[in-house]
């Protein structure tokens, strides 16, 4: 079982390396602090991209508090898809102007796809 654990994981690494951000950037309104450099001086983060959820992403989540933008719910999904990675720790210091923000960015693109495949179907 532990072999397979690590295989899902490498998998999972080599999608997250290869996923196709372009349209998928959102550029914070205040810097995210992600920590210290080796000077002492703070580290931040200026961009971040996320990719698509994942139905693993998903897991442990409500789908309907997702798209009510329940924070708590955003917040560990954005710890799942943002590229680089960004623990809790740091998504909770989050700006109030960027986290509806960013979670508005995400909706929009999963809104676009419904919409998309909405009109292929008719």
């Amino acid at each position: 079982m532990n072999n397979l654990g690590n295989g899902i994981n490498r998998i999972q690494e080599h999608q997250d390396d290869t996923v196709n951000t372009t349209n998928n950037t959102y550029k914070f309104a205040n810097p995210l602090i992600i920590g210290l450099n080796d000077d002492g001086n703070f580290k931040y983060l200026n961009s971040v991209s996320f990719r698509e959820p994942t139905a693993g992403d998903l897991r442990g989540l409500s789908l309907m508090k997702i798209f009510e933008s329940d924070v708590d719910s955003w917040l560990i999904l954005l710890s799942r898809i943002t590229l680089p990675r960004i623990n809790m720790e740091f998504l909770n210091k989050m700006s109030l102007t960027d986290t509806p923000n960013i979670i508005a960015k995400i909706l929009g693109l999963l809104g676009n796809e419904a919409r998309v495949e909405d009109t292929q179907a008719q």
